[in-house]
């Protein structure tokens, strides 16, 4: 069982990692960013080539007779189901973390 206790840092690490990321993601493409960043679209690190494939990909699939209205909205709805993927690489974690002072408190039987 000592293989949980380093996995549980490990899963913490990844879904605040992972959490960032997506929370970065919907920073770049929030309106203050897409309407006053005159370098929109970055080269990488950052996440703008993908995620203008993204849109241009519901764009494609969603035409609406006024162009883009409304989706990069929708896309950043679909950015927060990145955070609760990530809860749920942490939260494992973060309850494995949290059960092992309970599994040390118990007093030893047989006394």
């Amino acid at each position: 069982m000592r293989w949980m206790w380093w996995l549980c840092p490990v899963l913490i690490a990844l879904g605040l990692a992972n959490s960032a990321y997506w929370e970065w993601c919907r920073n770049r493409i929030s309106k203050d960013v897409l309407f006053h960043d005159e370098s929109w679209p970055r080269p990488w690190p950052y996440p703008d080539r993908w995620l203008v494939r993204w849109h241009a990909r519901v764009y494609d699939r969603v035409r609406t007779e006024t162009p883009f209205h409304r989706e990069w909205d929708r896309l950043r709805s679909w950015l927060i189901l990145g955070h609760i993927g990530s809860i749920m690489v942490a939260w494992p974690g973060i309850v494995l973390l949290a059960a092992r002072p309970l599994k040390q408190a118990k007093p030893p039987s047989g006394t």
